[in-house]
This record gives structure tokens, sequence and C-alpha cells, in this order.
């Protein structure tokens, strides 16, 4: 278990000095993650990075709606870590509504010379076009972490990534609409580093605060350097059959903790948490390639009804 300097054991929800303190961060941080995290570039410099390929690629948005015969006017653009941020305004004097501009998302590949269609969206009073650019930055989860805004009504907040003009976006896991979240893509896009990050953000920005994982990797590749990480209520569960038997044991901690709650008059564990002498520990469980548990139909059925 990590031994936290006195400071750190101060009852705030974000140790103030998490930006500069390389120890603790060093020493929660897993082997495989400590070797990828690279030095990145973020927040307002990172609006200003790439702005002549913005501009070139406005520009001929631009052109090529109106060879289509879609007049609409440039409103500038947003570069990103990851996309650039096209904004244009339709021509209504002249009929041109979001439909018909985001029914010629092909057109504008072709036209901008894309590898896919355009993200295309109505915004407050402009038409965003997305588009890749190839000079897209890593985000970390140390810079995330400096870099993220919390809210006062913030509980257990965690860096998720980063908006398309570099701000963090963050989550909470006390948000009734974050209890549960399911994480899709194809393969090869990063959907098991998005969970490492999410894990090792939770853990950083709320070391105050108690929380446990119950991490399940049946493919035996994505936490297999988690096996010294704090926090952990158990060793990484890497047999499917353990799995099933771990997600019932936290279906009835589930069900305890509810008729806890409701004999001691709360109706969540943040409000029960105040003031408590031995706070509740906040669960976590963490499932990576969930399509593999439920490939049995027998495995299937009982998952699901765990779930």
């Amino acid at each position: 278990q990590l031994v936290l300097p006195a400071f750190c054991q101060a009852n705030t929800r974000i140790c103030p000095f998490i930006s500069t303190c390389e120890a603790d961060f060093e020493a929660i941080l897993p082997g495989k993650l400590k070797k990828q995290e690279k030095p990145t570039t973020h927040g307002d410099d990172v609006l200003l990075s790439d702005s002549g390929k913005g501009e070139e690629h406005l520009s001929r948005l631009v052109e090529t709606l109106r060879l289509l015969s879609i007049p609409v006017l440039p409103a500038g653009h947003t570069t990103g870590p990851r996309f650039i941020r096209l904004k244009i305004i339709p021509d209504l004097s002249k009929r041109v509504t979001f439909s018909k501009v985001a029914n010629r998302a092909v057109d504008i590949q072709l036209g901008l010379s894309l590898p896919a269609p355009p993200l295309i969206q109505a915004q407050s009073g402009y038409i965003s076009c997305d588009v890749p650019h190839d000079d897209w930055k890593p985000s970390d989860v140390r810079s995330m972490i400096r870099d993220g805004k919390t809210s006062s009504r913030s509980v257990c907040p965690f860096p998720i990534g980063r908006e398309i003009d570099g701000s963090v976006m963050m989550g909470d896991l006390a948000d009734p609409v974050m209890t549960s979240c399911l994480i899709g893509g194809t393969s090869g896009s990063g959907k098991s580093e998005l969970i490492r990050s999410l894990v090792v953000g939770i853990r950083l920005m709320n070391t105050p605060n108690p929380v446990s994982f119950i991490l399940i990797d049946p493919k035996r590749v994505t936490f297999t350097d988690f096996v010294s990480f704090p926090s952990l209520f158990m060793p990484v569960i890497m047999d499917p059959d353990n799995a099933m038997e771990v997600l019932e044991a936290c279906v009835k901690e589930m069900e305890e903790r509810y008729m806890h709650l409701e004999k001691t008059g709360y109706t969540n564990i943040s409000d029960y948490n105040i003031g408590q002498p031995e706070p509740m520990t906040r669960g976590i469980l963490v499932i990576d390639e969930y399509a593999d548990l439920i490939m049995n139909k027998t495995t299937k059925e009982a998952l699901e009804t765990a779930i």
C-alpha cells in the first residue's frame, strides 16, 4: 500500500499539491503508463497549434459547399488536441438548412481529402464540422488532472478526456447518470487505454476519499501491471468463472449497503460519509472486454442479471 505524506491525509477532495507532487504520482501510476507518458502541450497552447491547417480546411469547406450550391459564411475554427472544428453559418436567405449541409458529409470528405466523413452538428448560432488533423497531441493523465476544473458540488471527480477546445471533460462518480458507464469502439480505437487512464485518474483525484477498485481482465492484457496499484479491493480478476463470483458478491454488498443506508436514514454514500469515523468506501467495478464475458449464453444471463 502507498504511504502518503501527512498533508495528503487532510480532509480535502483534491490535494492542492497534486500538480507538483511527483513522488505521489509516480508511486500510483502503473509501469506501462509511466513509459508511455510524454510531456504534452495543452490548454491555450492547443488552440494556437495548427492554425494554418484550420484556415485551409475552412476555406476549402466553404468552397466545396459553394460548388454544391450550398452558400455558407465562414465563422472561424477551433483546433483541439485531436480535431479541428470548422464553423460555418448557413445562408438562410438562400434557404440553406442544416440538413442540406449534413447530407453532404461524404462530398465534404472528398472536397477536403479526409479519411472519413466529418462529424457535422448544429451548434448555437452556427454549424460545426469536425475534421481530424495530422498533428494530433496525446493527452496524459497528469496534464488533465492539472488542467481539470471541478465544481464545488463534485464528490468523486475524475478526468475523462479533452473537449474540442482543449479543456478537460470531467466526470463525477457520485452523479447518478455516471454510476454505470459502457465504453464502445472499434478494435484499436483505445478503449482499454481509456479505461486504464480513468482508473488512474479516479485514484489520483480522490486520494483522501475512500475508493476501492475491482478490476476484471479476462484477456489478461489490460491490467497486468496493476498488481501493486493502490486501493485494489482484491487482486486483478483474470478468470471469467471467478468474475461471476465477484459480481454476485458485489450485488450482495450493494443490497447490504442499501439496507444500512435505510436504517441510518441516508440516501447516498456522500451524505453518509460526512462526519463518519469510518466512511463507507466507494466501490468501483471495472470490466475490460465485457463482450468476452457474455459469449457464453449461461454466463451472459447471469452477468446481465447481476449488472
